[in-house]
């Protein structure tokens, strides 16, 4: 567990546990904080443990992670890549030469609601998703398919995406908000207890 945050951990993991959705049903589950606080950390660590559990559960978990890029310089559906072309089974650039990124996401959303597993989409610094991709995410919420899915999204304090939250709202899903505060000063001293002091030179 993550050194300082395993509360907040075990809560956010305790909420995925809880996400035995039915058919069509959406669950969101937003993570937020400041710069620097540990976002990052937090969802590698509630993944980790969501595995875990997953392991002796059924059904099994399917983990799709993805990163926003703040440069925005790659080729369009680069962040959703694997999460494509797992469920679909080819190349994204030859799927991009057949079909509309949105008719991708239709296919992809069809292709969880069939899997033998519950969807997770995770995304990091999700301020930064390009259009392309927020719209991609977008279509897959709001796909027709009987889709059971939870969405992670962790983002700075008041830099979520909109348009992918009102997706979510829309399509009559749950919404889990969980914002990360600084460490209290009890779990900084175990942080570094044990740690010889700086000497002077």
């Amino acid at each position: 567990m993550l050194a300082g945050r395993g509360e907040e951990v075990r809560r956010i993991v305790d909420l995925l546990d809880r996400a035995d959705e039915a058919p069509g049903q959406i669950r969101l589950v937003q993570i937020d904080g400041p710069i620097g606080i540990g976002k990052s950390s937090v969802l590698a660590a509630v993944l980790s443990e969501s595995q875990r559990r997953a392991a002796t559960s059924s059904p099994p978990i399917r983990v799709f992670l993805i990163h926003g890029d703040r440069l925005e310089g790659e080729a369009p559906l680069t962040p959703v890549r694997a999460m494509v072309e797992v469920l679909l089974g080819a190349p994204l650039e030859d799927l991009l030469g057949a079909a509309s990124p949105v008719v991708l996401a239709l296919r992809c959303a069809e292709a969880l609601a069939s899997a033998p597993y519950r969807g997770i989409i995770a995304v990091d610094d999700a301020q930064w998703i390009d259009t392309a991709t927020q719209d991609f995410l977008i279509a897959v919420i709001q796909a027709p398919a009987a889709l059971a899915l939870t969405v992670l999204l962790v983002h700075r304090i008041g830099q979520e995406p909109e348009a992918v939250l009102d997706a979510v709202w829309r399509r009559g899903g749950f919404h889990e908000h969980t914002t990360l505060e600084a460490l209290p000063d009890s779990a900084i001293r175990g942080l570094t207890a044990g740690l010889r002091p700086l000497q002077a030179t």
